[in-house]
């Protein structure tokens, strides 16, 4: 889309977690899975187990019992599950699969460590959530136009951005008519969060093609690109045409 301007009491884990995870991302071996604190658990949230795989933490600060027993029940308090975990005193890491979880029903766990402690917390099944791509729309506001090559111009092109995950890289490609040359050097900024951003001026005539790449925090990308014209036919207006195009493969394969 192109703008032309002439002048509650449960909280989702995941909601906590979005500034560093993005959804749907495959874990490399230099991620580091987010392990639910026993000792530190909160009433007030539902933690959300991903693809099946839950991962708790619990610290034992006596290390009098050999297991750390859980159970799980649904919401009839009929219990599904039950897990006797390997403990040690100190800090103990565990990984569950849980792959038996049904998508978006809660469920309740019950944990028993020494002299009968208990903890308790509620979780819910989720499958990879969708990654959104971002959506860059370039908005055009000509200061000082004309369509003589020889005429001085000055065009602004800002970009907003909404969807994906903030913080954004924004990349400005200016090429000539045949999108073939590059007219300045490419621009890139980092935009902390959604909405209006970075601006690019412009002083050469038409024709010429504004290609912007953004980038978002999990590596999804989109492109918006623009043509300004001043020519139609053989006739030359002072006024200017902007008009979205396709992005040819020849210029994005070079774009990186």
């Amino acid at each position: 889309m192109i703008n032309l301007n002439l002048k509650s009491g449960i909280v989702l884990l995941l909601v906590e977690l979005s500034s560093v995870l993005c959804f749907g991302q495959i874990a490399t071996s230099t991620s580091v899975p987010y392990y639910i604190d026993l000792n530190g658990k909160s009433h007030a949230k539902v933690y959300e187990i991903i693809d099946g795989v839950g991962h708790i933490k619990y610290f034992d600060e006596q290390g009098i019992d050999k297991f750390l027993n859980i159970q799980i029940y649904n919401w009839k308090h009929e219990k599904v599950a039950n897990y006797s975990l390997a403990k040690s005193y100190g800090l103990n890491h565990y990984e569950i699969k849980m792959d038996w979880l049904m998508p978006d029903q809660v469920y309740f766990v019950e944990a028993t460590a020494e002299n009968n402690r208990r903890f308790n917390l509620a979780l819910q099944g989720k499958g990879h959530l969708k990654n959104d791509p971002p959506n860059p729309q370039i908005t055009v506001n000509p200061i000082q136009l004309s369509c003589e090559l020889e005429a001085q111009n000055s065009v602004e092109y800002y970009v907003s951005i909404s969807g994906g995950r903030a913080p954004y890289k924004a990349h400005w490609f200016v090429l000539d008519e045949s999108m073939s040359k590059m007219l300045y050097q490419p621009r890139q900024e980092v935009i902390s969060k959604g909405g209006k951003g970075m601006m690019v001026m412009i002083d050469k005539s038409p024709v010429y093609t504004v290609l912007l790449k953004v980038e978002d925090a999990c590596g999804n990308e989109a492109k918006s690109i623009v043509k300004v014209n001043c020519e139609d036919g053989d006739k030359v207006f002072h006024s200017i045409f902007v008009e979205p195009v396709s992005i040819p493969e020849s210029v994005t394969s070079n774009i990186k």
